[in-house]
């Protein structure tokens, strides 16, 4: 494996006066492809949906070879007219994706996306084998349903034929590197949040290994996130109409990439990404775990002996997605026929309801949230509903609702020192004003949204940038973009209205709670 110098680029690249970044962003319901300059410039970006498949109930699966086309159409969309321009690919992709392949990369099964609910049972498994405080402080991966352990244990048990033979255990982004380069490789930030590493020393964790029952040689050569990899295989690289020899730089996981496209490696903030999921992340020079029985912090490494402790949700975007197809069929239409996005008209419905949504309490798990005591189970729920509401209110009461949820994970970090004093926002809910202005009033904190919302193609950039050697560092690299941020102030009366509001939260999320508890778990 060779490793490129700038020199050797810059000579591969001899006329060409544009230096760019191609970077790919596998989220779970969109594909994104981008290009970005030297300056941190997106000239181009090229999405497309990707399709969900639900075979059976509680089952939402990627088909890996459905993927990957998607990629491939993005990427040959997005590069048409700057192909000798392109110095290096980096890719992020969502967690906690598990698709079993063999030795040759064929696919045995689909990826398991973090919305796939089946592998719950296999969760309990886990709690009653194991130690899970034990398995947390040495992973610092709570017992939550969505990591690759416990859909391992299930897979194991229910297709048991696909572990035959030789065979790789990869998420979505491993895969795509394996058809990039033709060997699968994870990266540290990724393998971090599969709950089979060890969060100290970097290996893979032995007591995961026995519970999952596999070796670790199922899984992929463990590599930096921000050193050139290898290559673009040539007939690859073909197939995508790019230049022969383009390195390839595995960069972080998603919501890491939106940490250092909003930041760089700054340690005094905190970092959000408002899309389908949403987060609230720090960066520490340790691994930091909740000192609480609850085991609220996610804590998963970053790159540079850095981590990302914090808390994430599913619950985010998910909810205004199914409000648009379940209750706002008349909006969609008016959007069809004025062109404006119909987000924007549910945004603008939520802003004529009062803060509280006149008493109106959501708890948006319409699929499983990261949080310990909910144990892999769904169901939401809308509590103080009564004639006088409407569907404003229930916007309003959802979008509120994520904001809470993150308080939670706000709350979490401060109870264990970490504590920040602003929040750097980007992704698609980050266009909405209302949604930050209330994330800021329910935190407590000054909000600064990005100018830009791909700051995770941005992230991407800057990584590999870094790994090409055209900048020395992450300081450098990010006041060299001159990234603007629109700031964004909590209203000490708003705070004191939403402290609240987030107590009554609080109370009716205890309610589900004890009754999640007194169920069976379901992977529907």
């Amino acid at each position: 494996m060779r490793k490129s110098s700038r020199e050797e680029l810059e000579s591969f690249h001899e006329g060409r006066h544009e230096a760019l970044v191609l970077t790919l962003d596998v989220g779970t319901t969109v594909v994104k492809a981008g290009l970005v300059d030297e300056q941190g410039r997106v000239l181009r970006i090229s999405s497309e949906e990707v399709k969900l498949h639900s075979p059976e109930p509680g089952a939402v699966e990627h088909n890996p070879r459905e993927l990957w086309n998607c990629v491939v159409r993005n990427i040959k969309h997005v590069i048409r007219g700057y192909e000798n321009s392109i110095h290096a690919i980096s890719i992020s992709s969502y967690l906690f994706g598990l698709v079993v392949v063999d030795h040759e990369g064929k696919e045995r099964t689909n990826i398991m996306t973090w919305m796939d609910t089946r592998c719950a049972e296999a969760l309990e498994d886990v709690r009653r084998r194991a130690d899970v405080s034990e398995l947390y402080r040495r992973t610092g991966c709570p017992p939550l349903h969505v990591y690759m352990l416990p859909k391992i244990i299930w897979l194991k048990a229910r297709r048991p034929e696909v572990f035959g033979g030789r065979y790789y255990l990869l998420n979505s982004k491993d895969y795509i590197i394996s058809k990039l380069l033709g060997t699968p490789y994870t990266e540290f930030s990724t393998a971090s949040a599969t709950q089979m590493l060890n969060i100290h020393s970097l290996r893979w964790e032995p007591m995961a290994l026995e519970l999952a029952d596999v070796d670790e040689r199922v899984f992929p050569n463990l590599v930096d996130s921000d050193k050139i990899l290898d290559y673009v295989k040539d007939n690859v690289a073909k197939e995508l109409g790019l230049r022969d020899k383009l390195p390839l730089v595995p960069s972080v996981y998603d919501g890491a990439a939106f940490i250092v496209g909003l930041g760089g490696l700054k340690e005094d903030i905190a970092y959000t990404h408002l899309g389908s999921s949403a987060m609230v992340r720090v960066i520490s020079r340790s691994p930091v775990l909740d000192k609480s029985e609850s085991m609220r912090l996610q804590t998963y490494y970053l790159m540079r002996g850095r981590w990302v402790p914090g808390g994430a949700i599913n619950n985010s975007g998910l909810t205004l997605l199914w409000a648009r197809d379940s209750l706002c069929q008349v909006e969609k239409e008016l959007a069809e026929l004025t062109g404006i996005n119909v987000f924007e008209i549910m945004v603008k419905m939520a802003e004529k309801v009062p803060p509280g949504a006149e008493g109106l309490i959501c708890i948006p798990f319409f699929t499983s949230e990261r949080l310990t005591s909910i144990r892999g189970r769904a169901g939401a729920l809308i509590w103080g509903l009564t004639l006088k509401h409407t569907k404003a209110h229930i916007l309003r009461a959802l979008i509120e609702s994520t904001a809470f949820l993150l308080k939670i994970f706000s709350l979490a970090l401060e109870e264990n020192g970490l504590e920040y004093k602003e929040l750097r926002v980007g992704g698609g809910g980050a266009k909405s004003r209302l949604w930050l202005e209330i994330i800021a009033n329910v935190l407590g904190k000054t909000v600064k949204r990005a100018e830009h919302i791909e700051m995770g193609l941005i992230g991407d950039a800057m990584i590999a940038y870094v790994a090409l050697g055209y900048y020395k560092s992450y300081e450098e690299v990010f006041r060299s973009f001159k990234l603007t941020f629109e700031e964004i102030k909590p209203s000490t009366e708003l705070i004191r209205r939403y402290e609240e509001i987030f107590d009554r939260f609080n109370k009716v999320l205890g309610v589900v709670e004890r009754i999640y508890s007194k169920l069976e778990p379901s992977g529907g």
